[in-house]
């Protein structure tokens, strides 16, 4: 819900409104009017516009909004998807925000997707009109059907005397298109003497072609009038399915490096600093860069593709960096350490009288010359080598592409090293000699096309280009201790003389928190009033969340304190306290998960 105005409403002081907070949108979304909802509520409170992925974010201030935590009618201003000047208004539900503790106050965080009978009913109130659907190759006995990106998705409309041309998309990579259009494009004449047909909705029929302009399906008007096809309504839903095996041929499929991993965009995703997300996540572990190729081009020539990286960086606003910028390759004779080769690029299938069979294709060595060129075609000759299929039966297969293009183990690309483990005891400040510095690397994807000959061309996607990215494979350093145990004693510590003494750095701490535990009852947050939430933009702590106990955010790059917990120890008991961190680190795939230190336990009396 990209460009949409989100518009919030004090909720209505009057029974009931506890109910509707907790019903389903299916019985709160109504399309009305702004006028309405002013009347039906207390007044609006905020409104922000949401970015390309349907996100938004609003700032409620308690004394200027007199505002106290209680429930939100949420509605929208949602803008005519079919380019029109008109805009619809919503009421899509009430939320009683789930209010809780963050670095500059109370934070809520609320999503919803809308249901396909609530977008229909947003587009009737326009009277604008959607045909969407997936697009895969033909089913057989043998193949299982794949998702086909990057296709070019015409919609017509089978009129008495011509065809309406509604418009087209292109297939996304899961090979989804949607494709809005007016009633004006589906009810045009040719001349004022012809008649508009009065059916009343549009009879689809489809022409598909390649990224290279060749037809795939060019369907007749009669298709138009088949059942599921005729009279459609405002909303239609209509699979195709291309006849060509993916990686054969004339392949639609394109060349291009899209992703690192599924979580980030490498176009739309990393600030100038080289940080990932809103979350400004920074890289770690095995990076599987994804994306699409097809086995060989549409004249039969092989693909061939690599990942060249280096210490050499830009502002990712800035124009991609030179090929002379860049001095190593992901798996060259130098550098061989740096491909993950446990790493899926593909999968082998094919349909047998006892299910499906499939082996997995990785990138090794052995598959790419001393230049870190990878040619998907000697892998999977390997691969059946390596299974022992004949010949004979090796045309039975099909090549699955699963989007990733190589796996990039970046623990032998960085070289910061950890804190050592003397540099500081609980309490004390960390030497900046000793602190870990933010490492940055810059990413290029190149992609050409082999002749037989050995003759060479290169593919439009060669020159893809990461300026920077933030890349840390580092352990945070931390320290815990009850000073009165820093002798080593097992000696009891008086209930009213408990104090708690802690250092924790990293340059990509997220989360950390220090948790008390009674032999007799659960884990209790410490809450230490003293300590605040400021954090050092200099070296991009971004949305570092200091959780639990609100741990000191010293103004550098790392927190340490010692402070009493006394009143957290109010009888005689055994205890734990024990500390958990959690880095701002991304693998693309998954974040980092929270690692605990060995927890401390005393007896208090």
């Amino acid at each position: 819900m990209a460009d949409t105005t989100v518009v919030l409403y004090r909720a209505p002081d009057e029974e009931g409104i506890t109910r509707a907070a907790s019903a389903r949108t299916k019985q709160t979304f109504r399309v009305g009017t702004e006028g309405e909802l002013e009347e039906q509520t207390r007044g609006r409170l905020a409104s922000a516009e949401t970015d390309g992925s349907g996100s938004f974010s609003v700032t409620l201030d308690q004394k200027a909004d007199e505002y106290f935590g209680d429930p939100i009618v949420v509605a929208a201003r949602i803008p005519d998807p079919a380019g029109g000047d008109d805009v619809v208004h919503a009421t899509v539900t009430v939320v009683q925000p789930d209010w809780m503790e963050g670095q500059e106050g109370m934070v809520a965080e609320w999503d919803e997707c809308l249901t396909e009978s609530q977008w229909c009913s947003v587009l009737e109130a326009f009277d604008t009109w959607m045909v969407c659907g997936q697009v895969t190759t033909c089913a057989d006995e043998e193949e299982p059907t794949v998702p086909v990106p990057d296709l070019s998705v015409t919609a017509f409309d089978a009129d008495i005397i011509q065809r309406d041309e509604l418009g087209t998309a292109t297939t996304d990579s899961g090979g989804w298109y949607s494709i809005y259009y007016s009633r004006e494009d589906f009810e045009e004449t040719p001349a004022p003497f012809m008649p508009i047909e009065f059916r009343g909705g549009p009879d689809l029929f489809f022409r598909v072609a390649s990224s290279g302009g060749s037809t795939l399906i060019d369907e007749e008007p009669s298709d138009g009038r088949e059942p599921g096809r005729e009279d459609v309504g405002h909303c239609a839903h209509v699979d195709l399915c291309v006849d060509f095996t993916p990686g054969d041929g004339d392949d639609p499929i394109p060349t291009a490096w899209t992703r690192v991993g599924t979580a980030f965009d490498v176009d739309a995703d990393f600030d100038d600093d080289g940080y990932a997300g809103s979350m400004k996540w920074g890289l770690t572990g095995t990076l599987r860069m994804t994306g699409s190729t097809p086995r060989s081009t549409g004249g039969g020539n092989d693909v061939e593709y690599r990942f060249l990286v280096s210490t050499t960086t830009a502002d990712n606003s800035d124009p991609p960096l030179s090929s002379g910028a860049f001095t190593a390759a992901v798996g060259d004779q130098n550098n061989p350490n740096l491909l993950a080769q446990s790493v899926e690029v593909g999968m082998l299938v094919r349909f047998t009288a006892s299910g499906l069979e499939r082996y997995s294709v990785t990138a090794t060595r052995d598959d790419m010359d001393n230049q870190g060129w990878f040619n998907i075609n000697d892998a999977i000759q390997r691969t059946f080598d390596e299974e022992g299929i004949p010949p004979s039966a090796r045309s039975s297969f099909s090549w699955l592409d699963t989007d990733v293009l190589l796996g990039i183990d970046t623990e032998h690309l960085t070289t910061e090293s950890d804190v050592p483990d003397g540099a500081a005891q609980a309490g004390d400040d960390i030497d900046p000699a000793d602190e870990i510095g933010v490492e940055t690397f810059s990413f290029r994807f190149e992609a050409r096309e082999v002749t037989p000959s050995g003759g060479i061309s290169y593919l439009p996607a060669h020159g893809q280009t990461l300026n920077r990215a933030v890349v840390d494979n580092t352990s945070a350093f931390r320290k815990l201790e009850l000073p009165q145990q820093a002798s080593g004693a097992c000696d009891p510590i008086s209930t009213d003389d408990v104090d708690l003494a802690y250092t924790i750095h990293h340059p990509h701490l997220r989360d950390a928190e220090i948790q008390l535990k009674p032999n007799n009852a659960g884990w209790n947050e410490l809450e230490d009033t003293e300590t605040g939430s400021d954090v050092d933009s200099e070296v991009s702590f971004y949305s570092a969340t200091l959780s639990g106990s609100q741990l000191k955010a010293m103004q550098s790059t790392h927190y340490n304190a010692e402070f009493d917990i006394a009143d957290e120890v109010p009888e005689e008991c055994s205890y734990i306290v024990e500390l958990r961190t959690r880095k701002r680190l991304h693998t693309g795939s998954s974040s980092a998960n929270w690692s605990r230190l060995p927890p401390i336990s005393f007896w208090a009396e």
